[in-house]
């Protein structure tokens, strides 16, 4: 096994073939490689074993058959944990079709055949390859980085949202199986708007920074601390069985946070108020238990105690999530059909041509109040009025698409279900039932569903997927990055549209994080054929940038808010008549 001079900038190769004179055929192709080579040469499957085991190289080419074994062998000894990209390019003397598809599937980068092998074809099958290695791995690195801040707080790296439900479902699964106790804190800062509206974001960035850290120092390492989002933070504790027990806890948080927190040379007092719910004393539920926590918290907030422990004083009731009387209501609102739908308008943000809206529920409350979405879907989702309320919410949808097209307005409404939804054998029947109801064409419709449909049950999400695409009806992956999804999915599951999580685009900056995952999932995008959309932008600078990064389709409030089918209409009557200003 021979290895050339070590050379900083080289690329690093490994010729296998147990032919001397086949390998150095390969050699003298290679001379008309436009970059320096650092070379490794192996005459068996073992020195290549061997050699992969010592080094990390940037491309391989190997023999079909080798005396000790069969080219494709090498796959098994090259390491991609850590998201390094290695092509292989088997070259060989036995060919045939079967043989480079074979090859193909099994992981080989490119097969050319021995007696086709010359300068002209393997040098350009190399530097494609080293193309092809370079983006794959930032499509691994843009897939780690996606799997931790789904997990982690941006801002904080303490357990997110995401992370914080997990955990608290693993600890109501062991208190029913097990009876290990232990006590939800929902802790809220009192006086964080001042700090922003007084100082700015980045002084309120550095505020929740040193929270975060006080928190953590104040509990326990066996306790999970997490930032839910904004200034909510909540925290698993567990072993604590009685309220006397959670109180000690909440008051070692209340003592951490009472030294004044120092930014930009000011001392800021910033309060807490927590709220406490037991394990199994008052449910044995994630939903239910967050309920009675955050009651507590928001009797604290609004009291003279910063702590209140649902149950020991009587300020708080053990609740239960959906709230019975809130139920109620709200399948009475299904039938009254008391629901109405907002739009938001999707443009082309390099030409302004409008594309669609997104269709946004709202509910219209007898008291005359319009309730947004975040205060009753949860509940839905977790009743058994979910069905009920997806058909309702494609009727209203399918019934404005109508009226528009009967006073001759064809314009694409996408409209958001439940990750539920798609483990309901009948939905594309229904879909199709009420398509035909209202004389839609199918392409007029687009439904937006979250990662976790595609993540939970995939096999009973990709029969469903495939049932309502074959009726006509697009499918649209919604905040795309807040979840788990792998670029294989989207792959396997056809999806047509990606719309990318409002968190990494409303602060758009050029060198952000969210600027590299829009580059990359755009040029992923544009390879597989799949139509990218930018959710949340809510500044008129992010157009631009958005369009130099590969991303032309967006979707926020610096575009429009969402707004009723009667102002929509205005608003699309009226950018008819203008041209967008550039800023």
């Amino acid at each position: 096994m021979k290895k050339a001079t070590d050379c900083v900038d080289a690329i690093r190769m490994l010729i296998v073939d147990d032919d001397d004179v086949d390998r150095e055929r390969v050699i003298r192709c290679l001379r008309r490689f436009p970059g320096v080579i650092d070379l490794t040469e192996a005459a068996s499957l073992a020195e290549a074993s061997a050699a992969l085991q010592t080094n990390r190289f940037d491309t391989i080419i190997i023999d079909g058959r080798l005396g000790d074994g069969e080219g494709l062998d090498v796959l098994q000894f090259i390491a991609n944990e850590n998201g390094v990209v290695c092509p292989v390019i088997l070259v060989t003397g036995f060919s045939s079709e079967r043989d480079a598809v074979h090859a193909m599937r099994n992981g080989v980068y490119d097969y050319i055949p021995k007696h086709e092998l010359d300068a002209s074809r393997l040098v350009p099958v190399v530097l494609n390859g080293l193309r092809w290695a370079t983006s794959q791995t930032a499509l691994f690195e843009a897939e780690r980085e996606l799997r931790r801040r789904s997990l982690y707080d941006s801002l904080t790296d303490m357990p997110n949202r995401n992370l914080f439900f997990d955990r608290l479902e693993q600890a109501c699964g062991n208190t029913q199986r097990y009876q290990v106790p232990f006590a939800v804190m929902m802790m809220d800062l009192d006086r964080f708007k001042e700090v922003n509206d007084t100082l700015g974001h980045a002084a309120g960035d550095q505020v929740l920074l040193q929270v975060g850290k006080r928190l953590l120092a104040a509990c326990r390492h066996s306790d999970t601390i997490s930032r839910l989002a904004g200034d909510e933070f909540a925290a698993i504790c567990l072993g604590i069985n009685t309220p006397e027990a959670a109180m000690m806890v909440a008051k070692k948080v209340l003592l951490a946070l009472k030294p004044p927190i120092i930014v930009e040379g000011r001392a800021l007092s910033v309060g807490i108020s927590i709220g406490i719910a037991l394990c199994p004393k008052h449910d044995t539920q994630p939903g239910a238990l967050m309920a009675v926590a955050d009651k507590a918290m928001y009797q604290a907030k609004s009291g003279l105690k910063k702590i209140v422990c649902a149950g020991l004083t009587g300020e708080a009731k053990p609740a239960y999530l959906p709230p019975q009387a809130l139920l109620s209501e709200l399948e009475h609102a299904i039938e009254q059909r008391e629901f109405v739908m907002y739009y938001q308008p999707k443009i082309n943000l390099e030409t302004h041509q409008i594309l669609g809206a997104e269709a946004l529920m709202r509910w219209r409350h007898p008291s005359g109040v319009i309730v947004e979405p975040d205060h009753f879907i949860p509940v839905i989702e977790t009743s058994n009025l979910l069905g009920k309320f997806t058909l309702m919410s494609i009727e209203l949808v399918l019934e404005q698409v109508a009226e528009w097209r009967g006073r001759g307005l064809e314009l694409h409404v996408a409209l958001n279900i439940s990750a539920k939804m798609l483990e309901d054998p009948h939905l594309a029947r229904h879909l199709q039932q009420r398509l035909e109801k209202f004389a839609i064409p199918p392409e007029l419709l687009t439904l937006e569903i979250t990662e976790t449909a595609i993540i939970l049950n995939p096999e009973a999400a990709r029969k469903v997927a495939e049932e309502i695409t074959a009726i006509g009806v697009q499918l649209s992956i919604d905040d795309f990055g807040a979840g788990f999804t792998s670029f294989t999915y989207l792959r396997e599951f056809s999806i047509p549209e990606i719309k990318i999580d409002k968190n990494f685009i409303m602060e758009l900056k050029r060198d952000s994080f969210g600027a590299s995952l829009v580059k990359c999932v755009s040029a992923f995008c544009e390879s597989e054929g799949i139509r990218l959309v930018a959710e949340g932008v809510e500044q008129r600078e992010s157009w631009a940038l958005l369009c130099e990064l590969g991303c032309q389709i967006g979707q926020g409030y610096s575009i429009a808010k969402p707004a009723s089918a009667f102002d929509f209409e205005a608003w699309l009557a009226e950018s008819k008549a203008r041209r967008y200003e550039e800023v």
